[in-house]
Order: structure tokens, then C-alpha cells, then sequence
């Protein structure tokens, strides 16, 4: 379990932007997340989120402002760290949750190696210690210990999810990523998802920026909330300030669902 250190930021995002060609995808955002905190993006499509994600989790360039990360006691720069610094904190202290689970996971590996990789990847080699912690695993995100053999091309839709946050949160990150993580769940299904995503959180102290199209998604898992439109951030604070008191016109469009579909 993570020890929570509030003296500074796990992630500093001041003026960040991400440009395709002369076009900007999202500019200007600025932002703290602190361990422990759930921050939600929200907005229509196309309003810059799933960009401001991808440039957040290093997957697209920041081409103006920056964005820093809390190592040791000190902020540092992503963009100057090499892609071997970048790809051991996606093997040690970075997660992310695809929306479609398939993404994330080997779909014909078993359960249990799903969850193995991780450990394995970080210097895990006991076969015995490796498989008791993939079961205490898929205990935790309420899977059946009798499937940990079957491979998760044979699961549903609300088990594949959860078994790619338990891969995605084996290893003990600091950060996890959720992108639209309950979408085309049924509603029963998704509240089981949160709830679980809740207790997680909270028991293992994760920080975690998740985008949903969905305001009661938000309204549920989150702290703070950043609406976005046309590539901004027009209004953020705390989830049920921004939710409940909305100030800018178009969270006040969202929030009565005119733009939701």
C-alpha cells in the first residue's frame, strides 16, 4: 500500500497543450492531482478529453506548458525523462484501464497470468507466491477463484473490467488512468464496477484521473471535476460544487443533459 505524502502534487499540470498540426487538441490546462484524490474529465466528444488523457499519461506529446511528476521529493518534468525512465513507471508506479478490456489485457492468456505478468515484470519469480497473489486478486475485484485458469476471452464484459483493473493494480502504482471504464456496461453492472473502483481507491490510496462522457460516473468516483469544451477547461473544483452549482453555461447544458446522448 502506498504511504500518502500531501507536501506536494503527484502530478503538476500547468498551461499544457497538445497540438495535430496547426490544430489544437486541448490548451491551457492547468491542474493539481494529489495521491489519494479521483479527479474526473468530462465532456461531450470531441472536447479534448480523451487528448488531454493521452497527453497526461505520456502517450502524446506536450507541445506547450508542462506537465510534472512527483518523484522521490521533487517535481519532475515528464517530457525530459528518456523512454526507458517513461516505460518503468508504466511497469512500477503507472496504470492504465482501457475502455474496451481487450485492450488491456492478453484476451487468450489465463486470469491468473494477466495478473501474473505484472509481478513477473517487476522481478516477481516464485510460481507459488506469484499465483497466490493473482488469487487474492481476483478475490478482491470479485472474480471466482475456479476461473483464475480460464482466459478472459471466455468472461463477460463487467468480469473482463475487472480483472483489468486487478492486472492494472497488482503491482501497487501511484497513478491509474481510466478511460470511459464502465461504458457499455448495464447499469447493474456499472454500479458494482464503481463501488469496486471506490473501495479501491480508498484502501490503497491511489490517484486517479478517469474520463467518462457520464455525469453520474463523475457525481459517484470523483473528487474534482475539469469539464472541457473545444479543447478547454471551462470550469473545474469539487465534483458536487461543479455538478450541483455549475457556473459556466455549457456544464449548466450538461448537467440538464441537453448535450448528453
Amino acid at each position: 500500500m502506498n504511504t500518502l505524502d500531501y507536501e506536494l502534487p503527484l502530478l503538476s499540470v500547468m498551461s499544457a497543450g497538445h497540438t495535430y498540426g496547426e490544430k489544437f487538441g486541448c490548451r491551457d490546462v492547468s491542474f493539481d492531482l494529489w495521491p489519494g484524490e479521483v479527479l474526473a474529465i468530462v465532456g461531450e466528444s470531441g472536447s479534448g478529453k480523451s487528448t488531454l488523457l493521452g497527453m497526461l499519461s505520456q502517450r502524446l506529446s506536450v507541445d506547450e506548458g508542462s506537465i510534472r511528476y512527483r518523484q522521490g521529493g521533487d517535481l519532475v518534468e515528464l517530457s525530459e525523462l528518456s523512454e526507458r525512465d517513461v516505460r518503468r513507471l508504466w511497469r512500477t508506479e503507472w496504470g492504465f484501464v482501457h475502455q474496451h478490456p481487450a485492450d488491456g489485457l492478453r484476451m487468450h492468456v489465463s486470469a491468473g497470468g494477466n495478473i501474473g505478468e505484472p509481478l513477473m515484470a517487476n522481478g516477481a519469480r516464485h510460481y507459488g507466491d506469484i499465483r497466490r497473489q493473482a488469487e487474492e486478486w481476483l478475490a478482491r475485484v470479485e472474480i471466482p477463484l475456479d476461473r483464475i485458469d480460464d482466459a478472459p476471452a471466455t468472461f463477460s464484459g463487467g468480469m473482463r473490467q475487472r480483472l483489468q483493473i486487478a492486472r492494472n493494480l497488482v503491482f501497487g502504482p501511484r497513478l491509474v488512468f481510466m478511460d470511459e471504464p464502465t461504458s457499455g456496461l448495464d447499469v447493474s453492472v456499472q454500479a458494482r464496477l464503481l463501488d469496486l473502483i471506490r473501495s479501491l481507491v480508498s484502501d490503497l490510496g491511489l490517484a486517479v484521473i478517469i474520463v467518462t462522457h457520464d455525469l453520474a460516473v463523475a457525481r459517484l468516483i470523483s473528487h474534482r471535476t475539469l469539464v472541457m469544451k473545444d479543447g478547454a477547461v471551462i470550469e473545474q473544483g469539487l465534483t458536487d460544487r461543479v455538478l450541483d452549482d455549475p457556473q459556466a453555461a455549457y456544464t449548466q447544458l450538461l448537467v440538464s443533459s441537453i448535450l448528453q446522448g
